[in-house]
């Protein structure tokens, strides 16, 4: 593996990841997403509404793309592992920081 299709592997990891964290403060700021009967359209509005989940689309989108380009030079036995190894960590990281969510020998 190229030092350059490492880098891309940790920058679609990072992607992958701030999508993740987006998306889980976007949810926060609109209470959940929770399906009721005749509220659907009332949730995917304020859903449109977020500024976190809409930019957590847009990064899980770029994130998709890069990976596209990955797979198109780099073998998927080895940075497949990669970006899941690297995404783990950082959602992992980004969930205590700044959701304050619990760490323990569970999640390993």
């Amino acid at each position: 593996m190229t030092l350059q299709l490492l880098l891309g592997v940790a920058l679609c990891a990072a992607t992958t990841a701030a999508a993740n964290l987006l998306l889980r403060y976007g949810l926060q700021q609109v209470g959940g997403f929770v399906l009721r009967e005749g509220d659907v359209m009332a949730l995917i509005l304020r859903l449109a509404g977020s500024c976190g989940f809409v930019g957590g689309l847009i990064l899980y989108g770029l994130s998709a793309m890069l990976w596209f380009r990955i797979l198109s030079f780099g073998e998927v036995s080895s940075c497949y592992p990669i970006l899941v190894g690297l995404t783990f960590v950082m959602v992992t990281s980004g969930g205590m920081f700044l959701f304050s969510e619990s760490f323990g020998g569970m999640k390993i």
